[in-house]
């Protein structure tokens, strides 16, 4: 990438907590590899009055402006200090003394050639807009919009996001009419309330469909303890996955951590289906057992896609987890019975690792039913310093094409033989 440009400054004095002063940058030009964007002035004026500090930055794309009472050696101080109360962002939880400030912050960003010199693959961008202001007599709020991105197969359509100070708590909500990722996500009516205070978050997520009724909700804790470690915990009342009402006991907590993976009452049901994790005992690098009873498939592969199912099938056995914190690995015993992808029903799948040899994992998956007979089988050793290996076969006997479709994800269709 190649930038020329032409620059003019003036600055009287070059104090940054009474800055007065311009600078101007024309007659720019941005080559990349296959592009060449000529943009036009960039300005940022500088204007300190009356105890009062102007910024403005003016370019084709990004315009800002900062208003107000503040000076600019404290700003990144300000910032901290508008989380960190709440939410311990950084180590250091002293709070940094600042003057008496009172701001505004209003920016947009709009697109221009500029941006896709950077973005080749954005398709679609509407005007982005912040609106917030700061005070240190009465908090902070904050209002991000952005009505439609698409970058590649990815799509972002009318996101809020407010943020604003509300006593001793700090709350942040976000809204999405539509997340999309190719065929594999689509979110619909996503909301989260995300409240921050004493270093856990409070929080509830509800996502929708087209129809606008309530798919699923969770709500929550999390909350950060000494040396780094997280403790999640699901609240049972108005869990619904779905569409549908699911019980947790009420003591369930996951605890993690670069140094502690642990997990304990843990039992989501709902009927005779069960999601149980679970570990033995307290300790950092306890193993832990993630155990499936009668679950559909579709409880969990529901939440990715709003009106079409991705994946379905009854799932039965266990997966235990080892050594999370050395050198991961797991044995698993699971079952899939008329495992179907997008509708196509490929037949049941059983999974089995062992580890009857020290660091050496036998495997044996095999696919049955519906005309099919697959089988992958041999063995995965595992080394120390990622030179781990494997060693498989994969044995197909029998494998109908149409039951294929939906796993191909559209790559093909109206497969027919074996």
């Amino acid at each position: 990438m190649i930038y020329r440009g032409e620059l003019y400054a003036n600055f009287p004095a070059l104090n940054l907590d009474s800055l007065n002063g311009q600078i101007y940058i024309t007659n720019s030009l941005l080559v990349t590899k296959d592009q060449r964007v000529n943009l036009d002035s960039v300005q940022v004026i500088a204007v300190h009055e009356n105890n009062l500090q102007s910024l403005v930055l003016k370019t084709d794309f990004v315009n800002v402006n900062i208003n107000g009472q503040y000076k600019l050696t404290q700003m990144g101080a300000i910032f901290k200090n508008a989380i960190q109360p709440y939410y311990a962002i950084s180590a250091d939880t002293t709070t940094v003394t600042t003057d008496p400030y009172n701001f505004t912050i209003a920016a947009t960003i709009v697109d221009h050639p500029a941006i896709h010199a950077f973005l080749s693959n954005l398709t679609r961008m509407d005007d982005i807009a912040l609106a917030a202001d700061f005070s240190s007599s009465d908090g902070w709020n904050a209002n991000l919009t952005v009505p439609y991105v698409s970058l590649g197969t990815n799509t972002l359509i009318d996101l809020n996001m407010t943020a604003n100070t509300q006593g001793d708590r700090l709350r942040v909500v976000t809204n999405a009419g539509r997340v999309s990722s190719g065929e594999s996500l689509a979110l619909v009516g996503t909301r989260l309330r995300a409240d921050l205070a004493n270093d856990k978050i409070d929080f509830d997520l509800r996502i929708g469909d087209e129809a606008d009724r309530d798919k699923y909700k969770l709500q929550g804790l999390l909350a950060k303890e000494p040396g780094n470690q997280f403790a999640l915990s699901l609240r049972p009342d108005s869990l619904l996955l779905n569409y549908t009402g699911w019980n947790i006991n009420s003591d369930n907590l996951i605890r993690f951590g670069p140094a502690l993976v642990n997990a304990r009452n843990f039992d989501l049901s709902k009927g005779s289906q069960h999601l149980i994790i679970n570990s033995p005992d307290t300790t950092a690098n306890s193993p832990m057992e993630i155990r499936f009873a009668d679950f559909r498939l579709a409880t969990l592969t529901g939440f990715i896609q709003p009106d079409s199912l991705l994946a379905d099938g009854t799932l039965n056995g266990n997966i235990l987890l080892n050594d999370l914190i050395t050198q991961p690995n797991f044995t698993t015993d699971l079952t899939i019975n008329n495992l179907a992808i997008k509708s196509d029903t490929i037949g049941d799948v059983n999974a089995k690792i062992d580890n009857t040899k020290s660091n050496i994992f036998a495997t044996n998956v095999t696919i049955s039913g519906r005309g099919n007979d697959v089988a992958l089988t041999g063995f995965y050793y595992l080394k120390p310093q990622n030179n781990s290996n494997m060693d498989l076969n994969l044995a197909i006997r029998s494998l109908q094409l149409n039951t294929l479709e939906g796993a191909s994800m559209g790559s093909f269709r109206e497969g027919k033989g074996s």
